[in-house]
């Protein structure tokens, strides 16, 4: 069994992020694979990109190379190695139970579209495919629209990329929580589950 646990990249200014994600790790059943967002510094990027009218693949290989950041950046919060492949993943997640993904180095990464519709929510998604995962876990800065979301309003209100609901239709079970509520509760949003 394996979670993918999506980190936004709003989230990586919480003081109390090495804390929560560490707790959350603990209460998956099986293994866990963090999948990091570009944050501020994928911004950067799109706003560059804005400037200077790159080629698609450009932009798209520059905000890839913000993943690597923040892969290093999550491993060293909950302290556990950074993979680069599923076999990485594989032989280390016996011993650790978990791990943080570099999906700039991802095998099969290429084949995905370059441009701006796709962010690191669909390339979780995408890995979660690939993996077989049982769970997509995103923790976000915000709630959901509403306790029963569909993947299409998540993209329509712009919580997630364009692209998210093509590459999440099929998992099993996707959840959020958001991790800068006010209350502390940690409150678990289904966003799909679809039996086996």
């Amino acid at each position: 069994m394996v979670t993918i646990l999506k980190v936004g990249g709003s989230l990586f200014d919480l003081p109390e992020l090495s804390q929560q994600l560490q707790s959350i790790m603990e209460t998956q059943a099986g293994s866990v694979l963090l999948v990091g967002g570009g944050g501020e510094l994928a911004e950067e990027i799109r706003r560059l990109d804005r400037i200077h009218h790159w080629p698609a693949i450009v932009s798209h290989r520059l905000a890839m190379q913000t993943l690597s950041v923040s892969a290093l950046f999550l491993s060293e919060l909950v302290q556990r190695p950074v993979v680069r492949s599923p076999q990485e993943f594989q032989n280390t997640v016996n011993a650790t139970r978990g791990a943080v993904a570099d999906l700039s180095c991802w095998p099969s990464i290429e084949s995905l579209p370059p441009g701006w519709d796709l962010t690191s929510d669909s390339l979780a998604a995408w890995l979660a495919s690939e993996l077989t995962a049982t769970r997509l876990l995103l923790l976000k800065s915000a709630d959901p629209p509403g306790t029963r979301t569909s993947l299409q309003q998540l993209a329509d209100t712009q919580l997630v990329d364009p692209l998210f609901p093509q590459y999440a239709a099929r998992l099993p079970r996707i959840d959020w929580i958001n991790l800068r509520d006010a209350t502390g509760n940690g409150r678990v949003f289904p966003i799909q589950s679809i039996p086996g």
